[in-house]
């Protein structure tokens, strides 16, 4: 198979993910054959998940069409937690549209099944090589603490927050004056506005940006798995726990730690991360020794927490805790004057990941067209849009004509579900807009979920269970009106 010819100048872990275990067993053959290369089997999107959350890898491997939780699914999920953790697609139906979509989200390669070994070889000993080189101004600092696998949490982002708006200015402004202090900070704003940028530049402008930067979203792990990730274990706290692990927040030591979407947090955490702050001392899961700790907490969230306090959601005292400073992020809607700056900086983001695209510059009345539009998903959305463009187009200059379905969108937007309305349970009204929206945003389930205004977990729940509406649970009598 020529597997023979990769050489690694270290041990080299695998994660294969295929939902069919007889090609799961023939990758990990391919796999095992390379030299100094080691590899785990997964069945399914959620066993990846708990793989990866015992153990750090160097490359993931993962089946396409798996039935629960696709492959694009996992690489979200991968992305979000890790995003030099490289992630290779493999799939049966070789389709144009499946590559596009791959590149569009992040893999480091894509392949049609049957594998080429050979190329996998290659493929996987390049995506090692590059990910050690991106890692290696991180890792080799004098700090203990920082692992290879977090190193890419610990690396604030490098992306700037553009705006003449006055909101803008303003926010920048006070981003200065916080960074100086070691208070928790509790941003707030809709999905897609920017939040966890506000949260990097906080840490940036301040005396810890030489220290790490650790971000986690608390909707992208698994409840199940979300205080172990947070606070560590040691080694037979659980089934599973084979070696000790310290915790994000051990690996933020003298740096910041950034809760994204704290409001999804579950009630019964809480009152732990409460007492971390105050205290400065976590405990790993099954220890009885606390260890302190220097962090400073940075918080994001879209939801409304006084609300969430009054219903009991949402612990009060934590929130006061956390809102010690605050920010409030405003939505594209309201800096209108901002989207056609916004949208040439993205032109050249979506160019440095397709060098060979065709699409170099934005027409005036596209611009015009950009500013108009309502942009439910904010600042993600529009460079979303942006960035299907450059993959897709075909011509060198983005025209008005190319963001049709931006009006479009609208103008059906007082028509859904596509037909005449009818009586029907509330929840079953919310399933087919769940639905209307998914198909309006083409199946692409980030943008769906920035539309609707939900963390993308809470997106893939509804699909699962559908919607939960308020009074779900109780007694349903439809009664027409006299």
């Amino acid at each position: 198979m020529g597997v023979e010819s990769s050489r690694f100048t270290r041990s080299v872990k695998v994660l294969v993910v295929d939902d069919d275990a007889a090609t799961a067993e023939v990758l990990r053959s391919g796999v095992s054959l390379m030299p100094a290369c080691a590899c785990e089997i997964a069945l399914s999107g959620p066993e990846g998940i708990k793989a990866l959350s015992r153990e750090s890898f160097d490359v993931v491997v993962s089946d396409v069409r798996m039935p629960g939780m696709s492959g694009f699914e996992l690489l979200e999920f991968v992305r979000r937690g890790d995003p030099t953790l490289p992630v290779i697609l493999v799939t049966a139906n070789g389709e144009m549209q499946e590559a596009v979509e791959a590149a569009k989200q992040g893999a480091f390669d894509y392949m049609v099944k049957p594998v080429d070994f050979e190329h996998l070889s290659t493929t996987i000993q390049r995506a090692v090589g590059e990910r050690d080189i991106g890692e290696r101004d991180v890792v080799e600092r004098d700090e203990p603490l920082v692992t290879r696998e977090r190193a890419v949490a610990q690396r604030p982002s490098t992306r700037v927050l553009l705006g003449n708006a006055p909101s803008i200015v303003a926010m920048l402004g006070a981003i200065e004056r916080m960074a100086l202090s070691t208070a928790p900070v509790l941003v707030a704003g809709e999905t897609g506005t920017g939040k966890d940028l506000v949260a990097s530049l906080i840490h940036e402008k301040g005396p810890r940006r030489h220290r790490p930067y650790v971000a986690v979203n608390t909707t992208a792990i698994p409840a199940t798995l979300l205080e172990s990730e947070l606070f560590g274990h040691v080694r037979g706290a659980f089934t599973g726990a084979t070696q000790a692990r310290r915790g994000l927040v051990v690996e933020a030591e003298g740096g910041t730690l950034f809760l994204d979407e704290i409001g999804d947090m579950p009630l019964e955490l809480q009152g732990t991360l409460l007492r971390v702050i105050e205290t400065g001392e976590v405990r790993a899961v099954g220890s009885d020794r606390g260890r302190r700790v220097d962090v400073r907490f940075i918080a994001a969230t879209h939801r409304d927490l006084p609300s969430l306090v009054r219903k009991g959601a949402f612990r009060e005292d934590l929130y006061y805790r956390l809102n010690v400073l605050s920010l409030s992020v405003p939505p594209l809607r309201d800096r209108r004057g901002d989207i056609p700056l916004l949208a040439s900086h993205f032109l050249e983001v979506a160019r440095s990941r397709m060098p060979a695209s065709q699409v170099s510059s934005i027409s005036a009345d596209a611009k015009e067209l950009l500013s108009r539009a309502s942009w439910p998903g904010n600042v993600r959305q529009l460079a979303a849009t942006i960035e299907r463009i450059v993959v897709l187009g075909r011509s060198s200059r983005i025209e008005a004509a190319d963001l049709a379905f931006l009006d479009q969108a609208e103008a059906e937007g007082g028509e859904w579900p596509g037909g005449s309305f009818e009586l029907c349970t509330l929840k079953t009204l919310t399933e087919r807009y769940v639905s209307w929206v998914l198909a309006q945003a083409n199946q692409d389930k980030a943008r769906a979920a920035a539309i609707l205004g939900v963390d993308i977990s809470t997106l893939y729940r509804w699909q699962r269970r559908g919607p939960t509406v308020a009074g779900d649970n109780e007694p349903r009598s439809v009664r027409r009106p006299p």
